[in-house]
């Protein structure tokens, strides 16, 4: 197991807090919402997986997370895609690596468990806040 600092573990215990109150000051989670991560592989993502699987596991509403890692075939960058699985199975997120070879074209992914394969979609910002 990685060895912490006190200085790093205090860093890291304020980001939590910070993390935890911006949720409730803002409502930015209700209960049954499924969120989507979109995981590049870098130190923001990452950040994002960690923080919201701890979450997802002692909060209060329910929710649950999909991390999803698209690939370019006309972008040159290559992410290690064993890493981002195994690193969002630690949290108990499912992965879903998708690959497009066409950068400009939009990725909608659809509803789990529906017939007509529905578009997931996120609520504006007003519905969220009445």
């Amino acid at each position: 197991m990685l060895e912490i600092n006190k200085e790093d573990n205090k860093k890291l215990n304020n980001i939590s807090k910070k993390f935890k109150k911006a949720i409730n000051d803002y409502l930015l989670i209700e209960n049954d919402d499924h969120i989507l991560i979109g995981l590049s592989g870098g130190k923001d993502s990452l950040a994002l997986v960690e923080l919201l699987g701890e979450r997802m596991k002692i909060f209060v509403p329910k929710f649950k997370l999909t991390a999803v890692h698209i690939s370019v075939d006309n972008i040159s960058y290559q992410s290690d895609l064993d890493y981002l699985k195994n690193f969002t199975a630690q949290f108990d997120i499912p992965f879903v690596p998708e690959r497009r070879s066409d950068r400009r074209r939009s990725c909608m992914l659809p509803a789990q468990g529906s017939p007509r394969q529905d578009v997931v979609r996120a609520r504006p910002m007003s519905e969220k806040n009445g």
